[in-house]
């Protein structure tokens, strides 16, 4: 019985910190994710003057079709199986006509990912800007 109610006590510390732990390598996969196609965008300025105008265009950067969801695995960006989030990608329209000159990439949890009241979802834009949706501030979130 005493070692059952020990048993009880470890497990009642250790899981919160367990939770805890997936909970900060899933905020790191988000921004780490945001900041490799944010780099895949300015490449995409530097070549073509601009970002691309649509999600059809951020998805062709990872050589995905128009109507793809991309996913922040690395190796399989159209598959969600090892993904906690996906990509919403916003150009700003550009005044002159020409190719976006600003844009809004976030990282959107997946049902599958684990609740994170405290960051959300994260966001980065052309100047580097970061931001969260969650109860936390950023600066937590993004270290």
């Amino acid at each position: 019985m005493i070692a059952a109610v020990i048993v009880a006590i470890l497990a009642a510390v250790a899981y919160p910190t367990y939770i805890g732990q997936l909970r900060k390598s899933q905020r790191v996969e988000g921004r780490t994710a945001l900041m490799r196609a944010s780099q895949q965008l300015e490449r995409s300025f530097t070549q073509n003057g601009g970002y691309p105008t649509n999600a059809a265009g951020f998805n062709a950067l990872f050589g995905l079709g128009a109507s793809a969801t991309v996913y922040t695995d690395p190796d399989q960006p159209a598959v969600a199986g090892r993904s906690r989030f996906r990509f919403n990608y916003l150009p700003t329209a550009n005044a002159s006509g020409g190719l976006p000159l600003a844009f809004t990439l976030s990282a959107v949890p997946l049902a599958t990912a684990i609740t994170d009241t405290d960051c959300g979802q994260f966001t980065i834009n052309e100047r580097g800007q970061r931001t969260v949706t969650g109860s936390d501030p950023q600066a937590r979130c993004w270290r």
